[in-house]
């Protein structure tokens, strides 16, 4: 009966060709088995980094699978328990860390992200090889011709793929097919679709002529392209993620130049700040204090108002920019909220404006203090403010601030209660007499209650708001039930007069929630709750 051989029994060439074929996290594992592979293997950091970057790919450690869709969703989402318990690689500190420790680039691109499970990339052997002692040059090693045609046709290989992605992902650059027609110049439009199709090398339309191309569903050639951005995917997702660095890495590095005045960027050197992902957000409150309506004992209705914005009809939400903050003190990066910092709208960011033609425009704090670089160095987050000022002066900080921001989203939502009544008096000279007389008589006497600052209307104005509308509607039957082509009026309503009438009650419920957190907020010991709230909430991120 033959005796098994032992691997450290086979000449050391041998053992070295063996290794070579070892998985990143078998040549670990391996190196750590006894002395003798920890010396012939000698792992350097490269190795530890590829170990990371294999460990990341397993659903135990690394989190389950997140698929990108070609038009950039994910599934699971970004708030999803899923994409919580993902970790992914930082190959400068070596460690698996949280999406919140990296910038949306990171995760996110093409390049960075995790490669799919089962492709090329997952299944990378290790890049160790033997080493071997240095040699002496005797003379200069002449250069190899055909390596500079090589480089270059890997260069001329990787922006194929990345323009047959491009096409993939932006269905042909933003251009849309043109559908259901069998026109002529229909028919050049698709023939000429097609053909950009092939000369970008995309391999589902290669072998289609043009006839077939032009019978396609939008369902059909949305299936194609989806195939083409995976397979695309397959070979290049994840090729650059060895230079994937965590926020504090690179703030390490020197990475972070903020906007140091010249609108370069966000945040400043010694502040930098991140923009993260997106989320959609009811109000302002929402914003900056989420979930502190709970923390206070006082319910939020669950449903939001309508927001009233252009091209949106029926918006219920605004999408807010989420940004990530280094706080100086503890070195810990947190989201902007943390630093008692930020402005009353969506589209505001942390970073100080350009000189332009003469003048400066600025972003401004929710206190309008103009967003300058000394403002962003002297950010601190609640914790370290805390620690330097005192837990009664962080306490008169916050309420102060979501005072402010109660007040603004008191005023719009005040707004919404009174639109329809502003659009009334407005076309109110173009209405027959007999309309005239009745909305005269509901709406006359609410003027000086419409032009009222939206922090002085109180709960009967409010009460009374409600009453003169249902009576108001009782005459047009026709604008109650939300008739909108056979309504009645003199006048033909906007889409912000129809959410008035449709979406009264949401905006008035958010209106009385709004008005009494304002309230409590004031006493001195449901303050208390919101620093414990803000303590308790502004976790550390990375350190």
């Amino acid at each position: 009966m033959h005796q098994p051989i032992s691997i450290t029994s086979l000449p050391t060439e041998l053992q070295c060709s063996i290794i070579r074929y070892l998985d990143p996290i078998a040549l670990i594992a391996t190196s750590q088995t006894n002395k003798h592979f920890r010396t012939l293997i000698n792992p350097r950091r490269v190795h530890f980094a590829e170990r990371l970057l294999a460990l990341e790919c397993i659903e135990e450690i690394g989190g389950p699978e997140i698929t990108f869709s070609r038009l950039g969703t994910l599934s699971p989402d970004r708030t999803s328990q899923e994409w919580e318990s993902n970790r992914w690689a930082c190959t400068a500190c070596l460690r698996l860390l949280p999406y919140q420790c990296f910038t949306n680039r990171a995760l996110s691109q093409l390049a960075y992200r995790k490669p799919i499970r089962g492709s090329p990339a997952a299944r990378k052997c290790t890049s160790w090889e033997a080493t071997r002692p240095p040699t002496r040059r005797t003379k200069s090693i002449p250069k190899q011709p055909h390596r500079d045609s090589k480089d270059e046709e890997e260069k001329e290989n990787d922006r194929a793929l990345r323009t047959r992605y491009a096409i993939s992902t932006t269905q042909n650059w933003g251009a849309h097919r043109v559908w259901e027609s069998h026109s002529d110049d229909a028919f050049q439009l698709l023939t000429a679709r097609l053909i950009h199709f092939q000369d970008a090398g995309l391999v589902e339309f290669l072998d289609m002529d043009v006839h077939t191309f032009a019978s396609l569903t939008e369902a059909e050639e949305n299936m194609l392209l989806d195939c083409e951005a995976r397979a695309v995917e397959r070979l290049r997702a994840g090729y650059n993620r060895h230079h994937r660095r965590c926020l504090e890495c690179r703030f390490q590095r020197g990475e972070f130049w903020g906007c140091s005045g010249v609108g370069g960027g966000i945040g400043t050197a010694n502040v930098p700040t991140v923009p993260g992902r997106q989320e959609w957000f009811g109000t302002v409150v929402d914003r900056y204090f989420p979930g502190v309506s709970d923390a206070l004992g006082l319910e939020r209705p669950p449903f939001n108002a309508p927001v009233f914005v252009i091209y949106r009809e029926d918006a219920m939400e605004r999408p807010w920019t989420l940004y990530r903050a280094r706080c100086p003190g503890c070195t810990r990066w947190q989201e902007l909220r943390a630093f008692r910092f930020g402005g009353i709208y969506p589209r505001w960011e942390p970073r100080e404006m350009p000189l332009l033609r003469g003048h400066v425009d600025w972003y401004y704090n929710w206190d309008m203090t103009p967003v300058k670089d000394k403002v962003l160095n002297n950010l601190r987050c609640n914790r370290c403010y805390d620690a330097e000022y005192g837990r009664d002066t962080l306490r008169k900080g916050l309420v102060k601030w979501l005072t402010s921001l109660i007040d603004a989203q008191l005023a719009e939502f005040t707004g919404n209660l009174r639109v329809g009544f502003n659009q009334l008096l407005g076309r109110f000279g173009s209405a027959s007499k007999a309309d005239k007389a009745s909305t005269k008589r509901l709406v006359w006497d609410l003027r000086s209650l419409l032009n009222k600052h939206a922090t002085d209307v109180t709960r009967t104005d409010v009460a009374l708001l409600r009453q003169r509308r249902m009576e108001w509607l009782d005459l047009f039957p026709g604008v109650r039930n939300g008739e909108r082509y056979e309504h009645g009026l003199w006048f033909e309503p906007d889409p912000f007069f129809w959410q008035w009438v449709e979406l009264y009650k949401e905006s008035e419920a958010i209106w009385f929630w709004s008005k009494g957190l304002r309230d409590v907020i004031q006493e001195d010991e449901k303050a208390e709750h919101i620093v414990d709230w803000a303590l308790g909430r502004d976790g550390f991120l990375h350190s």
